[in-house]
């Protein structure tokens, strides 16, 4: 949904091995939410609808023309086009390395992360 600040979520388990081993990775620290958290994702989810609509409709605009420019520029670009949701791998062939990709890219006012970061 793209609730930003919303710190709740939800896990379901047939194997409680799972929940305990994320359990002991994952710790908060705290037994339950914040009423403001409680309150944002109630928001939330009220307006799942709407908020997902136009999600899905900027993520179609930007999946098509990321696809244009990976044709267009398959000599410098590999990826793993996304199956489902808004990420995509790419990896750049070009003359540079990504890290120098990643400073030109800024300064035309493009983020990305660098291999490295992964």
């Amino acid at each position: 949904w793209g609730g930003c600040g919303v710190t709740i979520g939800w896990l379901a388990f047939q194997d409680l091995t799972i929940k305990q081993k994320l359990l002991d990775v994952q710790y908060f620290g705290t037994a339950c939410p914040s009423r403001a958290s409680e309150l944002q994702a109630i928001m939330t989810l009220r307006a799942s609808e709407r908020i997902l609509e136009k999600n899905l409709a900027i993520i179609r605009r930007n999946l098509a023309l990321l696809d244009q420019f990976m044709e267009r520029y398959c000599d410098l670009f590999d990826w793993v086009r996304p199956k489902a949701g808004a990420i995509a791998f790419v990896r750049f062939k070009g003359p540079c390395s990504s890290e120098e990709l990643g400073r030109l890219l800024a300064e035309a006012g493009i983020f990305m992360k660098p291999a490295y970061c992964f």
